[in-house]
């Protein structure tokens, strides 16, 4: 199973999304949407799956602010913030103990990141929207197989 995966679109989807998630069965929004035209232009490619995040203004900020996504088997917990500087926050410690996740996606930094950290794969995909800084704007293919680890791959927006 392929699952597009994006977060920080702030209002604005990347003409290139839609290239990158092709083929998606499903779709993570990591929050930070900022429109809901934004969720309407992914639901058009795939199924998704979003959650708020700290931008978000209603109607927006009405979602849940995490949520556990069960695909192909692997439970994956949808989180805005879930590390800083490379540090899980105890919030998120919390609750991989008693959801028992096997993979967190998670945005806030516009920073792509993919790392095994407490034995769970951490993927942020990047912004997928509006330029910030010097940051690249990238979105996420997480690859599902039961019996296998949860596999990601960055997609860079600008190149």
């Amino acid at each position: 199973m392929r699952i597009g995966v994006i977060s920080d679109t702030h209002g604005i989807l990347h003409p290139r999304v839609s290239e990158f998630f092709r083929e998606v069965d499903s779709i993570l929004h990591a929050g930070d949407i900022g429109d809901a035209g934004v969720l309407r232009q992914l639901e058009s490619m795939a199924p998704v799956h979003a959650i708020s995040g700290n931008a978000d203004a209603p109607p927006l900020a009405a979602l849940p602010q995490e949520r556990v996504v069960v695909l192909a088997g692997k439970k994956i917990l949808l989180c805005h913030r879930a590390l800083e500087k490379e540090r899980i926050l105890p919030e998120v410690l919390r609750t991989l103990k008693s959801k028992r996740a096997d993979a967190v996606v998670f945005g806030h930094s516009h920073i792509p990141f993919s790392g095994i950290l407490n034995g769970i794969f951490f993927f942020n995909p990047g912004g997928g929207g509006r330029k910030r800084f010097a940051l690249p704007r990238a979105v996420g293919i997480l690859t599902l197989e039961e019996g296998k680890d949860v596999q990601g791959r960055h997609y860079y927006l600008d190149r």
